[in-house]
């Protein structure tokens, strides 16, 4: 995709990074640098199988898709709580709650 301002090619997924973050600053609860940088913090296995709800008082709210994913990112909370303090600062995320909540049918 070509930039207006310079006219160099830039890649998609940076403007879609600005768009995410844009759109993460008017929502209360939502951390934009969460919200655009997802799937690069936790991983494309996690990014496919769970996301972000909400972060209210350091404690981010994660829709996982099945039982199984839940119990396996129960297991992961301490890695996942390290990478969130290297990725968006120490005390953004304190502690990760898990719900259940299926994403919605992909089919075409």
């Amino acid at each position: 995709m070509k930039n207006k301002r310079s006219g160099k090619l830039t890649p998609v997924s940076a403007d879609l990074k600005s768009v995410l973050r844009r759109i993460g600053q008017g929502q209360s609860g939502v951390h934009p640098e969460i919200w655009a940088r997802w799937s690069e913090i936790v991983g494309h296995d996690i990014a496919g199988r769970a996301f972000p709800r909400k972060l209210e008082g350091g404690v981010l709210t994660v829709a996982v898709s099945n039982s199984a994913w839940m119990q396996e990112l129960s297991y992961l909370k301490p890695r996942l709580l390290d990478r969130f303090e290297e990725e968006v600062g120490k005390g953004v995320v304190a502690e990760i709650r898990l719900v259940l909540a299926p994403f919605p049918d992909k089919q075409s």
